[in-house]
């Protein structure tokens, strides 16, 4: 974690939990369609219809997600990161559609926590694949600070087409993640990390749940 910024725990999540942000995506779908049609429009920040999700916060409306956020194995990968005093900042489902998936820019978390709250500590994102992820159906890329060669907050541009925060333009394409459902990927929010589109011919796309702790 100190010299690339990131680690794969592969198949960690335990099924109970797994299957709680698994039966509640469908609902945070659907509430950022409903605030979609009330807008008039199929473009909601960085949310786009039929194509990629964010949902944010859905631990609000769907308590039942707590019993997996608040759990020994959250506490440990905070513990094993971060030290032994962490917050829960926040949560949300990335979704992406089979087929249609929008990529995802090169950027680093801080960069959105910057946008809304200003100045904050590094932190850490618990990125939980819902479904087997792989190249075709639009896995996140990582780009290894150890590469990079620099642990800090690089300035990001907006994408006026996307919305994405964009803060690398370098040749380095970063490491995929492909691992089975169940598994976590947890970098630090200064970690540049991207997203594949999917591909025309992936029958499915996939979600994952994504948990920020900070110190």
């Amino acid at each position: 974690m100190k010299i690339d910024g990131y680690f794969i725990l592969e198949s960690i999540i335990p099924e109970d939990h797994l299957e709680l942000p698994q039966s509640e995506c469908q609902h945070a779908v659907d509430q950022v369609h409903a605030e979609m049609d009330r807008q008039g429009t199929d473009f909601l920040g960085i949310n786009h219809r039929g194509s990629r999700y964010f949902c944010a916060q859905p631990s609000r409306t769907h308590a039942s997600l707590k019993a997996f956020i608040f759990s020994d194995l959250m506490a440990e990968i905070c513990r094993a990161t971060i030290g032994n005093h962490a917050y829960f900042h926040s949560d949300q489902y990335v979704i992406k559609n089979g087929q249609t998936g929008m990529k995802f820019s090169w950027h680093q978390d801080s960069a959105y926590v910057q946008a809304r709250i200003g100045k904050h500590p590094e932190h850490v994102t618990c990125w939980c694949a819902l479904d087997d992820v792989n190249e075709e159906n639009g896995t996140t890329y990582i780009l290894p600070i150890s590469r990079y060669g620099k642990r800090e907050l690089a300035d990001h541009i907006t994408d006026k087409k996307s919305n994405d925060r964009v803060g690398y333009f370098g040749n380095d394409l970063g490491d995929p993640v492909i691992v089975p459902s169940g598994s976590i990927a947890v970098f630090s929010s200064l970690t540049f990390i991207a997203a594949a589109p999917t591909s025309p011919v992936a029958n499915a796309g996939h979600t994952s749940l994504n948990i920020h702790p900070l110190q």
